[in-house]
């Protein structure tokens, strides 16, 4: 039996010529990078977490239009994975229910100023304009109205993957979307966000590593983080699926620090099926940020750090200045001052004061990445970036070939 069977019962299952999936990373993916990977061999994601479908979800059906324009092979048009925001589809009680009180949007503009520009920077008027800015985000709360006419897109266009960050969805939502012949994959970081997973009958587990950029996926805080490092929580989660000996077991997906393919072979040697892979693609110019992180911040910064500081959920990001000061300051605040928006509000609200601030350069900005920033390729393209990828897991040993094929059973 070859140690790579999970990986390539997984490739063959969705059509696919290596088991990598490039992140859904919202505000940084974009169709072309999603195009790219898939049409050579990997799974493009198409990330829906910023995308405002309150009441049509034609902005959904423009990007798969737009990504199929961009694949040739028409055979290739669903493998694609679609990634939405758990909380933005179904109300999340950690994003607050109603819009914050005028206090708590004093602290953190008191705290924007105390950490970068001195006490009297941003203005009593900013403060009003962000007050009625957070007020509009109760609309975006309903998407979860939206179910149908998602589902009957859904059955349309079939995509391979639906994923989903920050949340599990109920298992009959789950077994509607699998009704459509769609894989349903949902992010954990911990063993019992696991529980929740399997229990809910997903396809695949993607198990957030402790490595990971941008924002946790962690939904499920009672017992507190465990902060396990990608291979750890791998390792534990594959235990837990293989001691179950289910008939179907979901498949088990690596992400977190990965940038190379010895790390990729390391990991499907051990029983993952795949591997997601975001910060890797950072630099390429199919990324929307791509020019922040070549011109802003390169050379000046290489630490990471996890905060929940800016935006009120744990996200991983460079350690700049600013992210440096906000810790800073926020220790010194009183438990009153440390009153500050939930989260979407605040990130909101961020974004705007950072669009205020004069003179912006990298030092001020909050820039998502993994811990694997320092090995980012840089001066290469999507495409590039794949093929050394997949060149380095082939050279470790790794390949669909025969006799693998053989050892898996036909996928209907």
């Amino acid at each position: 039996m070859s140690r790579y069977q999970n990986s390539c019962r997984f490739v063959q299952s969705l059509g696919l010529k290596y088991p990598i999936i490039q992140a859904p990373m919202a505000g940084v993916s974009t169709v072309q990078l999603a195009a790219t990977i898939t049409n050579h061999g990997g799974l493009g994601s198409i990330p829906l977490g910023g995308v405002d479908f309150t009441t049509t979800v034609g902005p959904i059906e423009d990007l798969l239009k737009s990504f199929q324009s961009l694949v040739p092979n028409p055979d290739l048009h669903r493998n694609v994975n679609l990634n939405f925001f758990y909380h933005e589809y179904k109300s999340d009680p950690s994003c607050g229910e109603t819009p914050p009180q005028k206090r708590k949007v004093e602290n953190w503009v008191s705290l924007v100023n105390k950490s970068l520009l001195g006490p009297d920077r941003i203005s009593g008027d900013l403060v009003s304009e962000i007050t009625t800015t957070s007020r509009s985000l109760l609309a975006a709360r309903s998407k979860h109205k939206m179910e149908a006419a998602v589902l009957a897109l859904l059955a349309h266009y079939q995509p391979k993957v639906v994923s989903f960050h920050f949340g599990c969805p109920e298992k009959e939502f789950i077994g509607k979307l699998q009704g459509l012949g769609i894989a349903v994959h949902v992010c954990a970081t911990t063993l019992a966000e696991v529980d929740v997973l399997l229990n809910a009958g997903v396809d695949a587990i993607l198990c957030q590593g402790d490595e990971a950029g941008g924002h946790r996926g962690s939904f499920d805080l009672s017992n507190g983080t465990e902060n396990l490092s990608t291979f750890a929580l791998t390792q534990l989660v594959l235990g837990k699926v293989n001691g179950l000996r289910l008939q179907n077991p979901p498949v088990v997906i690596a992400a977190g620090g990965i940038m190379d393919g010895t790390v990729i072979e390391s990991l499907l040697s051990l029983g993952a099926g795949g591997v997601m892979m975001g910060t890797a693609f950072l630099r390429t110019p199919e990324s929307i940020v791509s020019r922040t992180f070549s011109k802003q911040v390169e050379g000046l910064y290489t630490d990471t750090i996890i905060t929940p500081l800016v935006s009120g959920r744990p996200a991983r990001c460079l350690k700049t200045l600013f992210v440096s000061s906000l810790e800073r300051e926020y220790a010194n605040l009183s438990d009153k001052e440390k009153g500050l928006p939930d989260y979407v509000y605040r990130y909101v609200m961020y974004k705007k004061i950072l669009a205020h601030l004069p003179n912006q350069d990298g030092r001020y900005g909050l820039h998502l990445t993994g811990q694997g920033y320092p090995f980012i390729r840089s001066g290469l393209n999507a495409q590039q970036v794949f093929g050394e990828l997949t060149e380095e897991l082939e050279a470790r040993g790794w390949k669909l070939g025969v006799d693998s094929i053989n050892e898996l059973p036909k996928v209907q």
